[in-house]
This record gives structure tokens, sequence and C-alpha cells, in this order.
């Protein structure tokens, strides 16, 4: 219960921070103006990585018993928090944020001595003195390589939450404390920040965060590595988690180099602009740059399951596709182009009895499918302890202010609220019993809800494919924070299927039911714009009644 408390504290402290910064920034005129080298079209504030930053050191320091253990990691972090903030305010020249680096990585190569002996990489075991300098190298390769991934709206702060979210799961294992409250109060805090950081964008992370985040990756993986093998580290985990941005990197300035330019000259051959100009839209860039880390991961917990051989034979053959990926992704745009105009084609020639047929039933069918889906889910007793549900009251207050204060400040209403109530109420119901266990499984069998869902999901799957003839636009379902939502549920099923931890299949289950309804919820928004604040609404009273209920009987 720790770990959930830190996680959603990251996540509010976040929220509530990033507005205020998003207002200072633009003041102190700290922002990012559209160039030659950059997707933004508008002035975007940077350096929003110190409200993350911020967020973290204030849950370590309230939750973490031993700091002292630990100054010289502390140290670090400010080292790095102070190069990437003077390099989103004045600029720092690539020798001088090098010279922070190095620095750095000398303090943690320091720490990290007390518990190794030696470092392998690939089954080679390093001699010394050359393994500190590998470790130093790593150290410093990753800090920068999560720096140059940020070029995309969400990109490094999406990247980044999918890694702290498995590396929290595996710290489970592990009983690494300080892993644990690192991992867990940067996914909340790094969630948080999405909702301002997703395409499109109101704030970039800048080399403040890029460089924080790359430092707190790096650290984390080394404690788990540390954890799983002992005296004797083994980095090739880490490099094979870290695929996506150590290739990506290593890739971009060998082929500099060849060209007989400067490795640190600038240029868009990294991956993220290959995607994008191969005529795929930003958020569906950032999704394909997400869905390889996902990869990279499955081959991890391969690896960490003892197929050494086959995960690091995996790891070279996408290494393979990464390097190439300018070719691969030319014959991507030439069939995405045939498929988008096949599918233009077949959709103009669709009558309209079917389009009349999924607005007036389908979408009618889906809504009350999904009101007998809630009814039978409402929980009427539970095992849970009024601690916990006070604790689940509290969030549900600071989802409301939060939401209230983005309506007050925008005039926009924020549908992922639905998401997150939904959530919360499903997650209450599956830990009590409901009026579905009580009434209704002993008349119908319990498949009668995925039917239900079956329906819904349906929906909104018409809905994707017949869009462009509803509305006569190709205006998306899915944001980026969308996309970003789906990919989290991937690496929470990929997980799934490497660890035996039951809660996380209940959580998958939660999450997956609470988004199809969330669709549910933006399609009939798009319908009737006036009934999306009363589903808003309707989806604060939901949980909040639950608790009530619950509350006052026990």
């Amino acid at each position: 219960m720790t770990y959930t408390f830190i996680f959603f504290a990251g996540l509010v402290i976040t929220l509530f921070l990033t507005p205020p910064l998003i207002s200072f920034l633009k003041k102190s005129d700290i922002v990012d103006r559209p160039g030659a080298r950059r997707v933004n079209t508008k002035v975007i504030p940077r350096m929003g990585g110190i409200v993350i930053f911020t967020s973290v050191m204030v849950l370590m320091f309230s939750f973490y018993p031993d700091l002292n253990s630990i100054k010289l990691l502390f140290v670090g972090a400010l080292i790095i928090l102070l190069c990437g903030t003077l390099d989103d305010i004045i600029g720092l020249s690539p020798l001088v944020k090098f010279a922070f680096q190095i620095l750095t990585a000398i303090l943690t190569v320091t720490y990290f001595t007390e518990f190794v002996t030696g470092i392998m990489l690939f089954g080679v075991t390093i001699p010394q003195p050359f393994d500190l300098i590998l470790l130093g190298f790593f150290i410093v390769g990753v800090i920068n390589s999560i720096n140059l991934l940020d070029g995309l709206d969400g990109l490094a702060s999406g990247f980044s939450l999918l890694i702290f979210f498995m590396y929290f799961m595996v710290s489970i294992y592990t009983s690494n404390e300080l892993a644990l409250i690192l991992t867990s109060s940067l996914s909340g805090s790094i969630l948080g920040f999405l909702k301002y950081n997703a395409y499109p964008a109101k704030i970039f992370l800048g080399d403040t965060g890029s460089l924080i985040l790359g430092f707190f990756i790096m650290l984390v993986s080394l404690l788990i590595s540390v954890d799983h093998y002992g005296s004797q580290l083994d980095i090739t985990y880490s490099v094979i988690v870290l695929g996506v941005p150590i290739i990506d990197t290593l890739k971009v300035m060998i082929f500099r180099v060849l060209r007989k330019e400067s490795p640190f000259s600038p240029d868009r051959t990294h991956l993220h602009h290959i995607i994008l100009e191969s005529n795929i839209q930003h958020k569906f860039s950032v999704f394909i740059v997400h869905l390889f880390t996902i990869i990279f991961i499955l081959i991890s917990f391969i690896y960490l399951k003892g197929y050494e051989y086959t995960a690091t034979v995996l790891f070279f053959l996408v290494a393979l596709i990464l390097i190439f990926s300018k070719l691969l992704f030319s014959k991507v745009k030439s069939v995405s182009d045939f498929f988008t105009r096949y599918y233009t084609d077949k959709i103009s020639m669709l009558p309209q009895q079917i389009i009349e047929l999924y607005i007036k039933f389908i979408i009618p069918s889906s809504i009350l499918a999904t009101s007998v889906i809630l009814l039978s889910s409402v929980p009427i007793k539970t095992s849970l302890q009024f601690e916990d549900l006070l604790f689940l009251t509290i969030v549900g207050v600071l989802s409301l202010i939060l939401s209230i204060m983005h309506y007050q400040r925008t005039k926009e209403i924020a549908g992922i609220y639905v998401f997150l109530n939904t959530a919360g109420f499903f997650f209450l119901s599956g830990l009590s019993e409901s009026i579905k266990n009580k009434y209704i499984v002993s008349i119908l069998n319990n498949n009668y809800l995925e039917i239900l869902f079956g329906v819904v999901l349906l929906t909104v799957i018409f809905y994707i494919v017949l869009r462009e003839r509803i509305f006569f636009s190709p205006e998306a379902l899915l944001t980026g924070i969308d996309l970003i939502l789906i990919l989290f549920f991937s690496l929470l099923f990929v997980i799934n299927n490497f660890v035996d931890y039951d809660r996380l299949a209940f959580l998958n289950i939660v999450f997956y039911q609470s988004f199809i309804i969330y669709l549910l919820y933006k399609i009939i928004s798009r319908f009737r714009e006036n009934t999306a604040k009363y589903i808003l609404i309707f989806s604060f009273l939901l949980p909040f009644i639950s608790i009530t209920f619950l509350l006052f009987t026990k």
C-alpha cells in the first residue's frame, strides 16, 4: 500500500505543479521556438523535468529511511539537474555538458564499487580497470541517449514510464526499497506530466528533464542488476532494456563519423525523425518507438529467465531492424499510402443505411450494455479496511479538484478523468462483493459481462473504421496519451506472462475494461458534445457513491 500511495502522490504533485510551471516558464521566456530541427510549430515552454525531480525528491525524503547511504547518488542527481537547468536557460557547449556528466559518472561508479567486484557484458567478464571505465561509459551513454531520444511530444517521458513501471515490477521480487520508491514515485510523476507532455505537448521536458530521467533510468537499471546477479554486475540486462535509445544513439554517431562529421553535430537521422518523415503521424511515430521499447523489454525478461543466448540473438536481430530503419520505413510509407487509398475508396462505397444503423442502433445498444455492466458491478460488501476506503476517497477528491481546475483554466473537459474514475470504480468492485456476484451470477453465466464488453468494443472498432464516413473528417479517436495508455496495458500483459503476480492480472482486466468504456465516452461526445460534462460528472459519482455505501455498511 505504501508504494501505491507514493505512486498516486507523485501523480497528484505533478498534476498540481505543472500548470503553474508552464505559466512561469512562458513569462520567463524559457521556451522552445519552431526551427529547422524542431517538430513544434509554436512556442512551447521547456524545462518541465524540474517538476518531476521535485516530486521524486519530496517522496524520497519522506519515505526512504537511510538517506545518508545514498548521498553520493543524491549529489550526482543534483549535478545532472544543474547541467540540464543551465542548458535550458543559457545553453551549454557539449564539452561542458560532458564534464558535468563525467563528474556524475565518477560519483555513481564510486557508489557501486561497494557492491560490485566485477562487470560482465554479453557473457564476457571485463578485466580491471577497464570494467570501471566501461561502467562510466555506460552511465554517460545512457544519460545522453535519453537526452537524444527526447525529440517528439511524449517520446522520452512515455519511454521512461514504460521502463520505470517494468523496473518497479522487477523490484518487487528483489525487495530493493530504494528502487521501489524511485520507480513508484517516478511512474506516478511521469504519468501526471504526460497529461501535458503527450502530443500535442503543452510543455517539454527540456534538457533538465531528459538528463535527469536518463540518470534515474541508469541508476535503477544498475540497482536491479546488482540485486539479480550479486557482486558480479551483468549490464547486459540493462543494455537490452534500453535497446532503443542505446542503439539509436550509437547508430547516429557512427554514421556521422563515417560521413566525416562531428558525432555531436545535430541532424534528423534519429529513429523518431525517420518514422515521422515516412508520412506517419506525430503521435503514431511516438507509438512505434514505444512499441520497439516493449519488444526490448520482452527480450529482457527472456534474458532474466536464464535464456541468455536466445535473448542475445533476439536483441541483435531487433538491433539490425533499428539500424536499417530508414529502408524499412520507406517501404512502410508506400504500403501505407496504398492501403489509405484502398480504405478511402471502400469506405466511400458503403451504403448510408449502414451508417444510420450504427448511429441509431449500435451506439444505443452499447450504451445499454455499459449501463448493465456498471449496475452489475456496484459493490455492496467489501473486505477492504477503512483506511483503504479513505485513501481511495482522498484520491477521488484530488482528481475532482484537478478536473475543476483544468476546466476553469482551459474551458475544456478533460475526458481522461472518465477513464481514471471508471478504473477506480472497477478496482473497488473487483476487491468487493458486487451485485453481479451476489445476485446475477446465480441466474446467468458469468460470461455475460464478456459479451456486453464485446458489444462495446465492436462499437469502438466500427467507429474507428467508419469515422471518415460519419463525420467526413479523418479526426482520430485516439490521442497521444491514449496511445501511451494502450502501450502501458500491453506492457502489463507482457509482464503478467513472465511474472506470477495475481494483482497484476487483476489490474490488467480493470484497465482494459475501463479503457473500452472511456473510448465509448469519447464516441458519444463526438455525436453529442453537450453530454460530455454530464458523463464526466457521473464518472466521479460512481466511485464516490460506492465508497460512501461501503463505509456505511461496514
